[in-house]
């Protein structure tokens, strides 16, 4: 840094008036390295037409300590919604990490395939001044519709006869489900 300094000296002029003098200061600063945020351990259960989850780490790889963060969850487009997108992480010092969580309801109109989930945490530095961290990214598959049901029937019944038929109904939902009736 370079910088300026006048000042009034005990010299003065030929009319008495103290003279200014100026002289330049030069100042060596070393800046501190750049405040890094990153995101471990991302999973998430995505499927199309039901709720799911979003999760992992955010970690503070330093190099100081940030209080008062909230990770924020960015839209991510019509067919993927999270009631919540504000999750409070909280104070973590350098080398600290903490888990989040997003419940996330993917719409039954909605594609299967890769999605990218882009984050950004929010906090306060040591100064008391809010920051915000660089988009943090995660990649996680939405996984297809699944139908509730599976139904196998191996019995053939011929024109005019009658047979029992047995028939086998799975349930592929992740719920246990109560009074299912087959018609």
């Amino acid at each position: 840094l370079v910088g300026t300094i006048s000042y009034e000296s005990d010299d003065t002029d030929a009319d008495g008036n103290a003279l200014t003098e100026r002289d330049t200061l030069s100042i060596g600063v070393v800046p501190a390295a750049e405040q890094s945020i990153s995101l471990a351990q991302t999973d998430a259960t995505l499927r199309v037409g039901e709720e799911g989850r979003l999760s992992g780490q955010v970690v503070n790889d330093g190099p100081r300590e940030i209080e008062n963060a909230v990770l924020v969850l960015q839209p991510v487009g019509s067919s993927i919604d999270s009631p919540e997108t504000e999750f409070a992480v909280g104070d973590l010092n350098a080398g600290e990490s903490a888990g989040f969580q997003y419940e996330v309801e993917v719409s039954s109109e909605a594609r299967d395939g890769p999605r990218q989930f882009t984050y950004r945490l929010e906090y306060d530095d040591t100064n008391g001044d809010s920051r915000q961290s660089d988009a943090l990214y995660a990649r996680h598959a939405v996984a297809e519709k699944r139908q509730v049901f599976d139904v196998e029937a191996e019995t053939v019944a011929s024109a005019g006869s009658s047979t029992i038929m047995e028939i086998t109904v799975t349930n592929n939902n992740e719920q246990e489900l109560s009074d299912v009736t087959a018609k």
